[in-house]
């Protein structure tokens, strides 16, 4: 991944190459959920899907409709950013923050507003529509194609499910996310360090 350091004066950027196999891990889930785009077999990565334990299976499936590779949470991770590493850094969070703490929230006052709606919904334990057209009115605003806001806006009711639930799926999470990794990723990964 490539980022542009801070440090450099405005309209002069500097370009840092980010390694780290934590990068491969979520984007591979991606792959498994999503192979028509990345022209693999679905039913190879139905076969890999299936060795993962039902609830665990079904979490993952879910979300991936509306959580993506957590770039900024991995970037702010320690060496040798790798999958133990995302693990045990999941593991040193509290269950209910860890769904807050891989979300994307940068500097974008957008993004800040955004998050702050699901964080009330974490602590309320519940969400209602007054929720789900707050975050559909701060998305409409952002400047992304229309296939991305009709995923997005199907998914939402089942991510504001979670947000209200965040113990559950920080427990859930971080047992499907080690489930993954040992019936399928780690042997992935050693490959990947070969190349």
């Amino acid at each position: 991944m490539m980022t542009e350091k801070q440090e450099q004066p405005i309209g002069v950027p500097h370009l840092n190459w980010e390694v780290g196999t934590a990068y491969d891990f979520f984007e591979s889930l991606d792959v498994l959920h999503n192979p028509e785009m990345y022209d693999l077999r679905p039913s190879w990565a139905a076969g890999v899907r299936s060795r993962l334990p039902a609830e665990e299976r079904k979490l993952l499936e879910e979300i991936q409709s509306f959580l993506w590779v957590p770039i900024r949470w991995i970037y702010g991770l320690p060496a040798p950013k790798d999958a133990t590493t995302v693990l045990w850094s999941l593991r040193q969070i509290a269950p209910a923050e860890r769904l807050a703490a891989i979300t994307s929230h940068g500097s974008d006052s957008g993004e800040d507003e955004l998050l702050a709606v699901y964080k009330r919904v974490a602590e309320r334990r519940s969400w209602d529509q007054s929720d789900e057209q707050a975050i559909k009115d701060l998305i409409s605003k952002e400047k992304k194609e229309k296939a991305y806001l009709a995923q997005y806006m199907k998914a939402l009711p089942g991510y504001l499910e979670w947000w209200a639930r965040p113990d559950e799926f920080g427990e859930l999470y971080l047992s499907a996310l080690q489930a993954y990794f040992q019936v399928f990723f780690a042997e992935e990964e050693r490959r990947i360090r070969l190349i």
